[in-house]
């Protein structure tokens, strides 16, 4: 936890999909604190037959959509919201206007990592920290 799954009409290549997934694990950590080990990058591609509608028309775009834990402030998401996004057209070459950034917030006694409790945010399972004491 969290989980980001980013979902693009094309394939992307092993470098790009390198790059994104430490620009959103960088971005993810900068503006929330989480450890980077709890922070899950999953790629998916539409392909050929373009499978994105927007209004019920078919439309190409570029769409991350992310689970993270409940519990923070409007500031800090509209920052990771607005810091995902910029990474997201940074590397993939996007333009601003086809990303989409969507977050779902999950409490965190909902969640169970390699049989362990994450933690609520800021008070991280230490197991996941490096940390052995609280």
């Amino acid at each position: 936890m969290p989980r980001y799954e980013l979902t693009t009409d094309d394939e992307l290549t092993r470098s790009q999909k390198d790059e994104l997934a430490r620009a959103i694990t960088d971005v993810h950590v900068a503006v929330t604190g989480a450890p980077p080990s709890i922070v899950h990058v999953i790629f998916w591609t539409t392909g050929a037959g373009n499978d994105a509608y927007v209004g019920g028309r078919q439309r190409a775009g570029t769409y991350l959509q992310g689970s993270v834990r409940a519990g923070r402030d409007a500031d800090t998401v509209s920052k990771l919201l607005n810091d995902l996004a910029a990474a997201v057209g940074r590397v993939t070459g996007a333009a601003a206007e086809d990303v989409t950034v969507a977050l779902r917030e999950t409490s965190t006694h909902l969640v169970l990592e390699g049989g362990r409790t994450v933690g609520e945010p800021g008070a991280e399972n230490p197991a996941f920290t490096g940390s052995t004491s609280r």
